[in-house]
């Protein structure tokens, strides 16, 4: 609108500046060329204005969506901290049981090598009982 009143101005200065009178006609018909292509921009700048609207629109989802995700991020970036903690912990614990399990093993193999010795004696000493090996004494004390 502005620039429909300043054209108008500028070519109702200049008609007056030279002296000459111009006709409805003939001004009409200088404009109007003028009036379309104006139109023409000022629906263009309108299509745009609309345009950057949706773009800021999706804009400003596409920052709420990233700082979602970055906070999800952060947030499995922790647990995963806590599980690898975790995971050294068993580590270590896993590494204690063993070695438990290990001197538990050493353990029973003596004490099996142990019983196995005790039962090898007592079948020595069974089979020397029954060969008759042994005489029995008596004890002068005992009298």
């Amino acid at each position: 609108m502005k620039s429909r009143i300043l054209i108008a101005g500028g070519v109702a200065m200049s008609v007056l500046s030279t002296g000459c009178l111009a006709t409805h006609k003939y001004v009409a018909k200088t404009i109007a060329p003028v009036e379309q292509r104006v139109s023409g921009t000022e629906g263009k700048n309108s299509e745009q204005d609309t345009k950057i609207t949706a773009n800021a629109t999706q804009i400003e989802a596409v920052d709420r969506d990233l700082s979602r995700t970055k906070e999800r991020l952060t947030d499995t970036d922790a647990k995963a901290v806590a599980a690898g903690a975790a995971a050294a912990a068993a580590d270590s614990k896993a590494v204690i049981a063993n070695t438990a399990a290990g001197a538990a093993d050493s353990k029973a193999q003596r004490g099996i090598e142990t019983g196995t010795m005790a039962a090898k004696a007592v079948d020595t000493l069974r089979d020397d009982v029954r060969a008759g090996k042994f005489k029995i004494v008596k004890n002068d004390s005992e009298k």
